[in-house]
């Protein structure tokens, strides 16, 4: 009972590592400074800010516009952006970002570009 017990919950352990660590295709998660690099390359800019309106009012980074990731139109809002381009996505630090992140691709966006440890990382990276 005991084996099975430990091979249950190993089994367990070793999907949820699986999952977590599984990357989406087209979503690339970035470091402060490989987000920084890309942006700045970047052709077009879409650089979406997806915290509360009074956090993008606190600060926020360039000329980065505010949707709202707890916004009822969320998606309609993301929907009036360039599919084709790419999208720079961040939050406070990184959860809504990786958040919305799903939900642009499950929109139809091609390359979206999430920023780790969010805006909090951003801040501490550019001191």
């Amino acid at each position: 009972m005991r084996q099975l017990a430990f091979f249950i919950s190993s089994f367990f352990l070793i999907f949820l590592f699986i999952s977590c660590s599984n990357p989406i295709e087209g979503i690339e998660v970035l470091t402060c400074k490989e987000f920084d690099n890309k942006l700045q390359d970047a052709k077009q800019q879409q650089l979406i800010d997806v915290r509360t309106p009074e956090e993008y009012s606190a600060g926020t980074i360039n000329s980065a516009i505010n949707i709202d990731f707890y916004s009822e139109d969320f998606k309609k809002n993301i929907n009036t952006l360039d599919k084709k381009s790419a999208v720079f996505v961040f939050c406070a630090k990184g959860g809504r970002s990786n958040s919305a992140s799903k939900i642009l691709k499950e929109e139809g966006f091609k390359v979206i570009y999430d920023l780790e440890g969010g805006y909090n990382a951003w801040v501490l990276y550019k001191k």
